[in-house]
This record gives structure tokens, sequence and C-alpha cells, in this order.
């Protein structure tokens, strides 16, 4: 395989990605958020924890790989970054581009050079400079997406069956290179199984088509043999890596729980449109065009090639959800080696040397400038603008005085335990960014909200924070249909109805970004028991068939509850299967005053069993006019107590400490 000839050319372009790199998060505000914020988080995380103790680092990697949906495979590699004497982010970032862009663009211009016969030096050189210049390729790096590693071992798929004749003969280590490779962008990142399905349909098809030009038995066979072997590695490691991630994909309806992003189908052809340029886009047929009229027969079948990878992958992609910017990234690598198998035919048919220099300097410069259009904004209002590739500008918010206003004020509430939930999910505001604003130091106290109705669920735990922020207009980033879990509890809090009812506003109002504008809401009483039931029948008119689950007697009898944690580890909290996890304090027990109607009998189990100390958890339950119960619940004991005398009334429920707060976590189910 030939290498680029002229490595000055390499260095050059780590100089010019650093000065980008770096530039491009200089001129940006601190205030990331969920994915662009995520994998930074995780590297930061990871890399501290490595330094500290490789060995208990290395075992996360080794479960986030086999169970996360997002694992951490991808930020590995650039850990050594963040010993740069430079800010994080700056790390982070120059730690993608370097590591992956650089890669992939050396990738990408092996792969070209193989679609057309040159002798022309000016073709491995635009080669390297076009995916250089490549806007879809910077932009969900810039952003903080992992995401274009994938892209390298699609290329070398792709470079490996043009290399090899799998159709001459059955290679089994052929055959193993060749799964790895194809399995290796879905460890990295899971949607790239769409991709992965893809390229198994089609290039058995470039395999007997370019190599042999026409179907024969003998190499249907060869070609049957070695994908087959192929596709039974990616299966294997996919099953011994990533089994755990492989049973929840399988026995979850992503199409389900994705709906709220899912948009129709010429939006999402439109948003891929929007992340390359409509002018790129028509510059890409004209070259399809070129190459299927002067093209050979090889050059043709690698156009289909091409072709046909875009079209399954994006309708297989899309009957999930619509693409984000760094769900482009193989569509865009599709559309650009059309382009470039396109430009390079005309080139290499060109015989005015000058011609042929004067269309490459063109369209390096115009790949240049709609780079720098898309990064910084240059010349945003020139004519050429509609017809370029979307801004993806540096994250920047107006007023971003009133943001750090807004962080330390709730830092200030919440010092003391509190805890805080916002109910704002857009670029504008959400409970991400202003952790980020406050340096993560609001981590510890935010009850972070469902953000998106089918994948999140409604968490309770959002209605028993202390205080929660609301915007007006509440703020979201889906259409309104996906995510009532927001917009229905700030509505009832903004109208001071339902569950509003239980909130007064703070006189401090924060002017945001868009004429928006934030109030923090003091929770003063607990809900009663009409004003739940009011704001869940709305919910429920929009998801009736969360009726079962929110409608549980221990569940309505959470919500009401007034809560006192005991001091350092006191904890109560539910979860989706109606599980109440309870922990006393160090000092101070943990207690409950609720009503318990519906419940026949509440079961409460010691989860303390792993550890050495043979120790209690004291348990009391009174009422007035009723004789008060009290255990003391053995290490990994379960506790079954009758709540007939408890009906109609509101009992307390204390839970202690006996020897150490560390073995004493209950689990609380109820029957009804």
């Amino acid at each position: 395989m030939k290498t680029i000839k002229h490595p000055w050319l390499i260095a050059l372009t780590i100089i010019y990605t650093i000065i980008i790199a770096y530039t491009f998060v200089n001129m940006e505000d601190n205030v990331y958020y969920w994915d662009y914020n995520g994998y930074w988080r995780v590297w930061e995380d990871f890399t501290q924890a490595f330094l500290s103790d490789p060995l208990h680092s290395l075992a996360s990697l080794k479960h986030s790989i086999r169970h996360d949906d997002y694992n951490k495979s991808p930020i590995v590699i650039i850990g050594l970054f963040k010993l740069l004497p430079i800010a994080s982010r700056n790390a982070y970032i120059l730690g993608l581009a370097i590591t992956y862009l650089i890669p992939t663009f050396i990738c990408f211009s092996l792969l070209a050079r193989k679609m057309v016969n040159y002798d022309r030096s000016i073709i491995p050189l635009l080669s390297y400079l076009i995916p250089f210049s490549f806007i879809a390729f910077w932009a969900p790096t810039l952003r903080g997406y992992p995401d274009v590693c994938g892209l390298i071992f699609i290329i070398l798929s792709v470079t490996y069956c043009l290399k090899h004749d799998l159709t001459e003969k059955f290679s089994v280590s052929q055959a193993l290179k060749l799964g790895a490779l194809i399995w290796a962008p879905f460890l990295l990142r899971r949607w790239y199984a769409y991709t992965v399905v893809s390229l198994y349909l089609t290039l058995p098809l470039l395999q007997i088509f370019y190599h042999k030009g026409r179907l024969s038995l003998a190499s249907l066979k060869n070609v049957i043999a070695n994908f087959f072997i192929a596709g039974l590695t990616s299966v294997l490691l996919a099953l011994i890596c990533q089994w755990p991630l492989l049973k929840r994909i399988i026995t979850t309806n992503y199409s389900y729980i994705y709906s709220a992003y899912q948009s129709s189908f010429s939006y999402s052809v439109e948003t891929v449109i929007n992340n390359v340029g409509a002018l790129f886009v028509g510059v890409v047929i004209l070259s399809a065009l070129l190459t299927l009229i002067i093209g050979s027969f090889k050059q043709r079948v690698l156009l289909c090639f091409f072709a046909l990878n875009l079209v399954i992958s994006f309708i297989l992609f899309t009957s999930t959800q619509s693409p984000g910017i760094q769900h482009d990234l193989p569509f865009s690598l599709w559309l650009l080696l059309m382009f470039c198998q396109g430009l390079f035919l005309l080139l290499s048919r060109c015989k005015s040397q000058s011609a042929m220099w004067c269309i490459a300097g063109g369209i390096f410069a115009l790949l240049i400038f709609t780079q720098l259009h898309s990064l910084f904004g240059l010349a945003n209002n020139s004519r050429l603008s509609p017809y370029l590739a979307v801004p993806t500008l540096p994250l920047k918010v107006e007023n971003y005085s009133e943001y750090s206003a807004l962080s330390n004020d709730v830092m200030n509430l919440t010092e003391n335990g509190k805890r805080v939930a916002i109910l704002s999910s857009s670029g504008i505001l959400n409970d991400d960014m202003l952790n980020t604003v406050s340096g993560f130091k609001l981590e510890k106290h935010i009850n972070y909200a469902s953000q998106v109705d089918l994948r999140d669920n409604f968490r309770a735990d959002t209605l028993m924070s202390d205080y929660v922020v609301v915007t007006d207009p509440i703020q979201i980033h889906l259409n309104e249909s996906g995510q009532r879990v927001i917009t229905v509890p700030a509505s009832d809090i903004l109208n001071h109805i339902a569950i509003g009812q239980a909130y007064t506003r703070l006189p401090r109002e924060y002017k945001l970004s868009s004429h928006a504008h934030a109030w923090i809401y003091k929770k003063t009483r607990s809900f009663t028991a009409t004003e739940v039931s009011d704001f869940y029948q709305q919910l429920f008119s929009y998801y009736p068939e969360w009726k079962a689950q929110y409608s549980a007697s221990l569940f309505r009898a959470y919500l009401t509850a007034n809560i006192s944690l005991g001091d350092v580890w006191g904890a109560f909290s539910i979860d989706d299967e109606n599980n109440i996890f309870a922990h006393p304090g160090e000092n101070t027990p943990t207690t409950i005053q609720w009503q318990l109607d519906g419940v026949k009998v509440l079961s409460v189990k010691s989860m303390g069993t792993t550890c050495n100390t043979d120790d209690h958890v004291k348990v009391k339950l009174s009422a007035d006019g009723v004789v008060t119960k009290t255990f003391d619940i053995a290490k990994g004991a379960t506790q079954h107590i009758d709540m007939s005398s408890f009906q109609g009334k509101t009992s307390t429920l204390q839970v202690a400490k006996e020897k150490s707060s560390g073995c004493d976590g209950l689990q609380i189910t109820a029957s009804q």
C-alpha cells in the first residue's frame, strides 16, 4: 500500500489542526452539555482515575465496553493529551483531532487513490487535502464527539477489500482480519451497527464485480465462505466483548424509545444536505454522472458501491431516528468518495497542467472557505452562504453573566444538602449545562430531570427537589409531543396549578439567551394527593400506558411524603419499579411522614449483605391512635409489616443505624 510521500504535508496539517482546534475552543463559553459534554467528562474521569489506579481503571473500561451504550473505548487512546499543560477542554478536543481526524485523512487518501489510475502528482495531494478540508469531518469533532474514529475502520475495510481478492480462494486469515475491521466501528460507537450491516450487504458484491467483473459459481462460493467467516468473527467479537450490551439491544425497541427524535424522511435528507452543503451535493451528483459516462467498469462498480452504502445505511438509521451531526459522518464519507472519484477522473483526463491546477486549487479553496465559514462564520452573509454547510460555530450564549449568577445562586441554596431540578431542556438552558457553568460543583446537588418521554419516562425525584429552575418560554429541544416530561411540570409550576401550588417563586429573574427568562422556585410543602393526581392525569392523557406504573400506592405515598434525610448518608428515593431505597444518617435517622393508603403489606429488606459487620437496621413505624411498631432488621433479612391499622392515617417511618451506617441500606416495597 502506498503511503503519502510528503511527511511535511502531514506536519503542516497537524499544525493547522492545532490552530483550528485551539482557536475554536478558546472562542467558546463554558456551557457544554449532553453529547458536547459527555465524552469530555468521561475522558477526564478515566484519565484521572488511571493515573491513581491503573488496574481499577482498566477494569472499569472492560465493564464499560461490555455494558454501556456509550462506552469508554474511544477516549482511552487520547488519555495522554491530559498531560499537556493546557486547559482540559483544549486538550480533549486536540486529542480527538490529532488522534482521529489526521488518521482519517490518511486512510481516506489511501482509498481514494485506488479509485483511478493516475500519473499526476496532484491526485495523491488532493486525496489528502480534500478530506482534510471537509467540514463534515471537522464539525462533530470540534463539538466533542469522538465518532469520527469509526470512519477509520470503515475506510480500512473497503481498502482491504479492494486490495485483497476474496473471490480467488478461501482464506481464513484474510476473513478474520476483515471481520475484525468491520466490527471495530460498532465497538467504538454503537450506532455504527447500521453501517456494519450495510457493509456486509455490499462488500460481497464489490468483491465479485470489482475483481471479476461478473458473477460465477466459483467466485460466489469463495466470497460466501470468506464473508461467512468474516461475519462470524464480527459476531463472536461482539458476543465476547459486548454480550450484555447485545442483550439489551436485542430486547430494546429503539424505534419506540427514540420516537421523539424521529422526523420525516425528507427532513432527514435535508439534515444530511445541510451538514455538507447543497452546493457540495450538487457537485457530487455531477461527479457521479461523470463517472457513469467516462469511468471504467471498475469505477462504475465503486460508484454503485458508495451509493448503495449511502442509501442502505441512511434508510436503516432513519428507521430509528433522524441523524444528528455525528450520525452524518458515514453518509458524508460516501458522498465525499463519490465526489473524489469524479474529480480525479476529470483531472486524469485533463491535458492542460494549468487547467488541472486551477480546477484543483479552486476545489480546495472552496472547501477551505466552507470550513472556515461553518466553524468561524467567515463571510456569513455572502450570497454563497445558503448553499454551504450550516454553521457549527463555537458554543456561546448571550448574557453569560446571568448564567453564572444563576449557577452561583443555586449553589448557595443547595450547599446545605438541598437538591435542585432544572425543568428546561434546550441549548438555552438544561441541567447539564448549568452543572458545567458551575465547574461541576452542582453535580451532587442536581436531581437530573427526564428529558425525553419514551426514553426516560418521568423521574419522580424531580418533584422531590427542594428547588426547581423553570424558564419562560419553556425550553425544549424536540417537538413538545416528545417532551411532556418537561413541559407539563414546568407549565404547572409557572401557572401555579396542580403540583405548582406547592412552590413559591424567588424574586431574582435571570435573563438568558434568546430572550428566555429563568426563575428559581422553592418547594414550600409536600404535595397533596389531589395535586399529584391532577399532575399525573395530564401525563396519562398522553401516555395511558404509564398509569399502571405511576398509580401504585407506594409511588403516590412517596410523592406526597415529607422527607427528612439523616445527616451524611441519609437517602430516600424511588426507582422505575416502585422500589424505595432508604438509608439512615450517620448521627440522625431518616424520617418520612406519609399516607400509605392502599398498601396492605410493607416489605422492608436489608440490602447490606456484603458487609462484614454483624449489624441491624432500626425501623420504627408510628401514627396517632396506632400502636407503634419497631423492628431490628438483621443483615440480609426482610420484615413484612401489616399496614391495615395505618390506613387513612398519616404515619411516620423512621430508619436509624445501630452500629455502622455503612451496612444499613434498605429496600422498601409494597403489596396492595
